[in-house]
């Protein structure tokens, strides 16, 4: 009980087998259908230097775990095409798409909506304009950073060049509305600097993950945006660097390279996701294929709604939300524009600005590092926003509290601006900020067992949290027989903090190593 199901890796070497080149997962076990022959399978295309591989169990966890399991049959079959490519094809192109056919820009703005911006920063949206201006200026000032293979912190990940995807559309965004050409000529240059990196991380990370879900969305925004403006030259290095980098990327996700692909509630699949539909959607009327990635990021975000409970919390924690509620929003805004799919209309978005709301900390006591309840792989600031994501979920559902909360994260300065252009496309100046004085001063977030209370909304009142549910809801454990994306999850049922008169009384562990005993909770005979 409780051993995730197994499957079969098969790592691919070259002329020794210390020079790994990539790996390729089968499908998993089904144990719903327990004592049954299964086949396991996957189809893939070898590395170019690979010369031999070799195949074992997954176990799927780093516990000592115990299955009795036989494995045969297993068969090597060279074919002449990929075949589970095809079932992402967009058939037929969405009628909203195929109207924007050789037309730029269309991702999140076209002509029109740029004028309306235009006329906005120079009223209601005038604060929210200076703010993404002057770091556009910044990103002028210093430009992109120089290649280095580690940079002594993010390991193979390579995790600094996800900064660079985050500030080309800043940088578009400036040009676009300013028509300043410093602003296109800092945006041309960091998408070449992007295009120019020799890896998007390192080893099987390389242009697989985080790194390359980034650029990939930041090169997208900055070819549709800047398209009439840009030489030749630079639209045929970035449209090829996005057809190579794409295509390595969702064959890799279909094909069972990267491990992300069937992380259905992981920040991962969100953001990798989201930059290849990003990338696709630019370029899907000069590539065939890209379409393909466009309808891979759909299916995985169809997926992803189907797990969701309907309470709006998050098992990440409140950092990890914001980033993944990022990219989510991110394409649930292109799938109504562009391709004709409403993903919003679930509880869950319904419920979620109340997660951020419920989860802040007392605002008299904000500080840029002291905000929010850290429960889960969380820090006690902010990652990604949230001024941009409330927004965006105040203009959807009309919430005058989510409005109120974007305001005072933005008046207390503790926003991060990960994504602070959005700001301009997201507020909507007709909901009211109305803040949460009428709101109970209890809410119990149902599907994944938290509940918050405080003594009133004062600002400065008492808090506590306190945590006992499954570690990814009652929704999705329900709905998975594996672990869909529980690597943020602490072993913290029945935990709890407590923040009184302006301090933390009783805290949580942080973004630590996930022992049940470093909680305010119980163990039996020493063990969680």
């Amino acid at each position: 009980p409780g051993t995730p199901p197994p499957y079969l890796k098969c790592e691919f070497v070259g002329g020794s087998q210390e020079n790994p080149l990539g790996r390729v997962h089968t499908s998993r076990y089904d144990t719903g259908r327990m004592g049954e022959w299964q086949e396991l399978q996957v189809e893939f295309r070898a590395p170019d230097k690979a010369r031999a591989f070799w195949l074992a169990i997954e176990k799927g966890t780093s516990s000592p775990t115990e299955i009795d399991a036989c494995v045969d049959e297993i068969r090597l079959e060279r074919i002449q095409r990929l075949s589970v490519f095809e079932q992402y094809r967009l058939n037929p192109i969405p009628q909203q798409l195929e109207k924007t056919r050789g037309i730029h820009p269309r991702l999140y703005l076209d002509e029109e909506g740029i004028v309306a911006l235009r006329r906005a920063v120079g009223g209601t949206h005038a604060q929210l304009w200076q703010e993404v201006r002057a770091l556009a200026d910044g990103a002028v000032r210093h430009g992109p950073p120089n290649y280095r293979e580690d940079d002594n912190w993010s390991g193979g990940e390579q995790l600094w060049q996800r900064e660079v995807g985050n500030t080309m559309p800043l940088l578009a965004m400036a040009y676009v509305l300013s028509r300043d050409r410093k602003y296109l000529e800092a945006a041309r240059s960091w998408a070449v600097a992007s295009c120019g990196y020799e890896t998007w991380g390192l080893g099987r990370y390389d242009g697989m993950d985080l790194a390359a879900g980034h650029q990939l969305f930041g090169l997208g925004i900055v070819y549709d945006w800047c398209y009439d403006d840009l030489d030749e030259g630079t639209r045929k290095l970035i449209r090829e660097t996005i057809i190579r980098r794409g295509t390595a990327m969702f064959e890799g996700a279909v094909t069972g390279k990267t491990y992300w692909r069937q992380s259905y509630l992981q920040n991962h699949l969100w953001v990798n996701a989201c930059g290849l539909a990003v990338a696709g959607l630019a370029i899907f009327d000069e590539e065939k294929d890209a379409e393909l990635w466009v309808g891979f990021a759909l299916d995985r975000f169809r997926r992803t709604m189907d797990a969701l409970g309907d309470d709006g919390a998050s098992h990440e924690g409140v950092g990890y939300w914001e980033y993944g509620v990022e990219y989510l929003l991110k394409f649930m805004d292109l799938a109504r524009r562009l391709l004709g799919v409403d993903l919003y209309q679930h509880e869950w978005w319904r419920n979620t600005a109340r997660y951020a709301l419920y989860l802040s900390l007392p605002r008299a006591s904000w500080t840029r590092s002291n905000t929010i309840v850290d429960i889960a792989d969380c820090p006690r600031g902010h990652w990604y926003g949230p001024d941009y994501l409330l927004r965006g979920l105040a203009r959807e559902f009309r919430d005058p509290q989510a409005q109120w909360l974007a305001g005072e994260a933005d008046a207390a300065d503790v926003t991060s601006p990960g994504a602070s252009w959005l700001n301009l496309i997201w507020y909507d100046p007709n909901v009211p900020a109305t803040p949460p004085d009428r709101l109970p001063t209890l809410y119990h977030f149902r599907d994944m067992g938290i509940v918050s209370a405080r003594s009133d909304w004062s600002g400065r009142e008492s808090l506590v949290v306190f945590k006992c549910g499954p570690f990814i809801g009652h929704k999705a454990v329900q709905e998975f027989s594996y672990d869909p994306g529980g690597g943020h999850v602490h072993p913290d049922a029945n935990h709890f903090v407590i923040f009184g008169a302006g301090e933390w009384l009783v805290r949580d562990d942080g973004y630590r190593a996930k022992w049940t005993g470093q909680h305010n909770t119980l163990l039996i005979d020493g063990r969680g």
